[in-house]
């Protein structure tokens, strides 16, 4: 807030000290007042007792002048003196800067006004010779008037213009002996008339204004979104070699274009239209033609890997004679499939009927985590690149088992506690028999399965599963 005051005159009377030292070294005694009886006793109209009191006080009131006082003239006394008092806020924050993205750097910003507006009214009332003032008298007509017509500047001359015209109008009036014509005693001066008066203001009770409203445009907002354009992540290896392949491609391509745009276009003839029948190939002949292409898988293995299955059936260790119950281990061949890739092997049973086939369970020891798909697969020794049959499951295989008269039959037990049997003479992936989730159902995993022997009842297809639930 600003505040501005202003110091009154301040005067020093300093009275004349009572005891002052004469030159000589002796004090000078002070005048003394004659004293009367205090009931009747007056010096010039005043009570000689009041006076007393009156001089008492001023003994009292006594200013005493410091030594180093400044030493002021009379002008110097009467001088006015303004203060001003600032008052500063410490809250308000200082040296603040803000970053410019243009510049690049930090700007200092302008420090806080510290003056606060308590109250703001605007006035009604303009000076005549402002621009707002002029431009309202012209709105009046007044303007033209006062000064064109007699070049009015300042309230003064408009005054004393006034005063002109109606000292002029008094001496054009008719004379009322004659009643009739005009005494103009200064006939150079030009008559003024009624015509010539200042316009008549509106009255504000009796006034209305007209006023016409523009038409605004309705705004309005129009949206668009864009469909963004289609993305695609690919891969693949960029040689030289397949770098000129593709030139190559492309070339050839082109060439092919420009041979059809230099060839006219046949006549159109009409051909007779040629339904393609639908080559269908029969169940016997499809099992035919898969059995062939077994055999010869089977025959490309065995001279393949030729050398291994002659080490397997017929090759002796002479160093088998000199130790006793013990043997030479060597691999041999290794069963790959695909899909099964990120499995464990859980379960390996030889086939009782046939020395070539056993079987291979797949699942995952690793429980804490998702358990991935399972799958049971057996393997020949006459064909080690690809099993000879198939099945995935939804849960890891865990164990495995072969009948040991019907060998087509497989049991296995699974990770969710459920028990399936294949067959694997059937066409189709489906299991024979499977427990659900409601019966027959174990509550853990099953670690093991087993076929059982037959029942006095002629029941043969028995088998049991072991579980910790």
């Amino acid at each position: 807030y600003y505040c501005a005051y202003s110091l009154h005159k301040i005067h020093y009377n300093m009275p004349t000290k009572r005891n002052q030292i004469s030159p000589g070294g002796a004090k000078a005694s002070t005048p003394k007042t004659l004293r009367g009886k205090t009931s009747a006793s007056k010096v010039g109209g005043l009570d000689v007792t009041a006076a007393d009191e009156l001089e008492s006080w001023m003994k009292a009131k006594q200013l005493i002048k410091p030594e180093d006082q400044l030493e002021l003239s009379l002008d110097e006394l009467r001088e006015e003196i303004a203060r001003v008092l600032t008052s500063v806020n410490p809250q308000l924050p200082q040296n603040i800067v803000e970053y410019s993205f243009k510049e690049s750097s930090f700007v200092p910003v302008p420090p806080v006004s510290q003056m606060q507006i308590l109250q703001d009214i605007e006035g009604t009332i303009l000076h005549k010779e402002s621009e707002e003032g002029r431009a309202q008298l012209a709105a009046a007509g007044l303007l033209d008037y006062f000064d064109h017509v007699f070049g009015i500047r300042g309230e003064e001359e408009f005054d004393r213009v006034y005063q002109r015209i109606q000292l002029e109008e008094q001496e054009n009036r008719p004379d009322e002996n004659n009643g009739s014509g005009f005494i103009a005693k200064n006939s150079g001066s030009p008559v003024i008339g009624s015509n010539l008066r200042p316009k008549k203001l509106t009255n504000q009770f009796n006034f209305c204004e007209r006023a016409a409203l523009t038409y605004n445009n309705p705004c309005r907002d129009l949206e668009t979104q864009t469909i963004p354009p289609p993305r695609d992540n690919f891969s693949g290896h960029v040689m030289q070699w397949i770098i000129y392949d593709a030139y190559q491609e492309d070339y050839e391509a082109q060439q092919k274009e420009k041979e059809k745009e230099k060839k006219e276009k046949p006549a159109p003839t009409q051909k007779m239209e040629v339904k393609k029948k639908e080559h269908v190939i029969p169940s016997d002949m499809a099992n035919r033609t898969l059995k062939s292409m077994k055999i010869i898988e089977r025959m490309v293995n065995q001279n393949t890997f030729d050398e291994i299955a002659q080490d397997y059936r017929y090759w002796e260790d002479p160093s088998d004679e000199y130790r006793d119950g013990e043997g030479t281990l060597l691999p041999l061949w290794k069963f790959v499939y695909e899909k099964t890739k990120k499995n464990n092997v859980t379960s390996v049973v030889w086939s009782p009927g046939y020395y070539d086939i056993f079987a291979v369970g797949f699942g995952c020891f690793d429980f804490m985590k998702p358990q991935p798909e399972g799958a049971l697969c057996l393997f020949t020794l006459k064909n080690p690149s690809f099993p000879e049959y198939v099945v995935t499951a939804e849960t890891g295989v865990v164990c495995v088992d072969i009948h040991p008269k019907y060998t087509y039959l497989i049991c296995v037990g699974k990770y969710d506690g459920n028990v399936a049997v294949y067959d694997a003479h059937a066409p189709g992936k489906e299991p024979q028999y499977e427990s659900n989730s409601v019966t027959n159902k174990h509550c853990g995993i099953v670690w093991q399965v087993h076929w059982g022997h037959d029942m006095p009842d002629g029941v043969s297809e028995l088998f049991l599963s072991v579980s910790r639930w």
